[in-house]
């Protein structure tokens, strides 16, 4: 680690945050323990806090710090306040003249991680930091980066709408405090700067985006100037930047995942694979391309190359993606590449007997929308979604038609069958008895059957039931926000 006199570390610090007002620390979610170790943790507690000042002894001091660790690992604000009670205990007992009581700094970070796992949202938050402040204003304990990265995730778990300034403002609190020589322990790493990261690219707010770029690019400087080999970035990190990009309501979205995407695959061809894209990059990528309708073949040379390597896995909600660009497409024959993608999708699964890839309803409907968009080869994209159709519904590997695949094929009917075709009515007939029988009638169905059938038919299926007075047995599969 490198030495910085106190002028050059503000003058860094600053050139830093000139640029910015400058997924990652996750603690697991322990099994609850039982009952009765609930119950010796209580006793243990009571006879620990009810010990009159001066009298505990050094094995009950001891013994404190292994109580503490158990309730501030407990997930909630009674064990949050166990860990208060206890470390108030030891401070009364050094006040009452014993020196062997000392609240150390494990204490503190213990407190700050029981309040930051309380689930109390945004009180949790403020509480951590003030704990935070109490340990800075300590005549003999630092706090040290835990401390710290305890505070940021309280933040990340308050899901408080500012969450992401005010995880800013304690980083930006670490990267000051390091360089300027105030607390060489307060020096952040890479997991720190990425619970600020995944906090603004989930905050939602216009200039997320920005934001998160400009968290990169300090830690990039605050990384090569000091050569801490734990604040290098890493994929993670750009992966909240192409995260933050992917929400945004911005034209030039794309350019921006497609530039980050470039940058991440160039650093790795040179040998810097800290940085090189995943899976959850690549699906940022193929997301951005799907919302903003762009040309599917970007799509499919993505997909192309995700499956030429061997250290990417790519999940069924990828090639989801992936075919519902096809999917949105008005290019010729574009539900034959759906098509294609949801084959290569099955022939993946068959070769590699991986459920995260196993084809599900969502690939096969969108399929089907495919094929409702064909202009010219109507009457072979009707097939197409027709033998689709069937694969799905007369297979238990892959799930079951939901309203959405029905109301989407009988779109199929109506588009692309002419009315004078027998096969219309012969179709929307079956396909409309077929979803009574699996309980998936809703709203959206009811619209596209009413387009695909005749009057006759219509009448004839529906037996003066309409919309409004649907039998439950009709409707007991539907789950369906207002669909089109």
């Amino acid at each position: 680690m490198k030495y910085f006199p106190t002028v050059n570390a503000i003058l860094l610090l600053s050139s830093m945050l000139s640029i910015a007002t400058c997924s990652a620390y996750v603690v697991p979610n322990p099994v609850l323990p039982d009952s009765k170790r609930i119950a010796w943790l209580n006793e243990m507690t009571d006879s620990f806090c009810s010990t009159a000042p001066g009298k505990l002894s050094n094995e009950m001091l001891d013994t404190a710090n292994q109580i503490m660790v158990a309730w501030a690992r407990m997930d909630s604000k009674e064990c949050a306040i166990k860990v208060e009670e206890m470390v108030k205990r030891v401070v009364d007992e050094r006040n009452a003249g014993n020196t062997d009581a000392i609240v150390t700094l494990t204490d503190y970070n213990l407190l700050i991680e029981g309040w930051a796992r309380s689930r109390c949202g945004t009180a949790a938050a403020e509480r951590c930091e003030q704990i935070l402040t109490q340990l800075e204003e300590h005549p003999d304990t630092f706090p040290n980066r835990e401390s710290f990265k305890a505070v940021l995730l309280a933040w990340q778990h308050s899901k408080d709408s500012n969450a992401a300034n005010r995880a800013q403002r304690i980083l930006e609190k670490m990267i000051y405090d390091f360089l300027s020589g105030e607390n060489r322990m307060a020096c952040p790493d890479s997991e720190c700067f990425d619970i600020v990261l995944q906090l603004w690219s989930r905050s939602g707010l216009q200039d997320a985006p920005q934001r998160t770029e400009q968290l990169i690019l300090a830690m990039e400087r605050l990384y090569d100037a000091t050569g801490v080999k734990s604040l290098q970035p890493k994929t993670s990190s750009f992966n909240s930047v192409l995260t933050a990009w992917l929400r945004a309501e911005d034209p030039e979205t794309l350019k921006h995942v497609s530039d980050l995407i470039e940058f991440m695959e160039t650093h790795a061809k040179l040998g810097d694979t800290s940085i090189e894209p995943d899976m959850v990059s690549y699906s940022a990528y193929a997301a951005t391309l799907a919302r903003w309708n762009c040309n599917p073949e970007e799509a499919e040379r993505l997909l192309k190359k995700v499956e030429g390597r061997k250290n990417l896995f790519p999940g069924k909600v990828f090639y989801n993606t992936i075919i519902s660009c096809w999917s949105r497409s008005a290019l010729p024959n574009s539900y034959r590449r759906a098509r294609s993608v949801l084959d290569r999708q099955m022939n993946h699964y068959v070769d590699t007997d991986d459920n995260k890839c196993k084809p599900d309803v969502y690939g096969f409907t969108s399929v089907l929308a495919s094929c409702a968009m064909e202009r010219k080869e109507k009457q072979k994209a009707f097939q197409v979604g027709l033998s689709t159709f069937q694969q799905l519904k007369n297979s238990d590997e892959y799930g079951s038609p939901n309203h959405v695949t029905y109301g989407t094929m009988l779109k199929c009917c109506a588009l692309l069958l002419q009315p004078s075709n027998p096969l219309r009515q012969k179709w929307t007939k079956s396909l409309m008895l077929q979803c009574i029988e699996d309980g998936c009638v809703g709203e959206m169905v009811m619209s596209r059957f009413r387009e695909a059938a005749s009057p006759e038919l219509f009448q004839e299926v529906m037996k003066g039931v309409n919309k409004k007075n649907l039998p439950s047995s009709w409707t007991s599969n539907v789950n369906e926000k207002r669909n089109s």
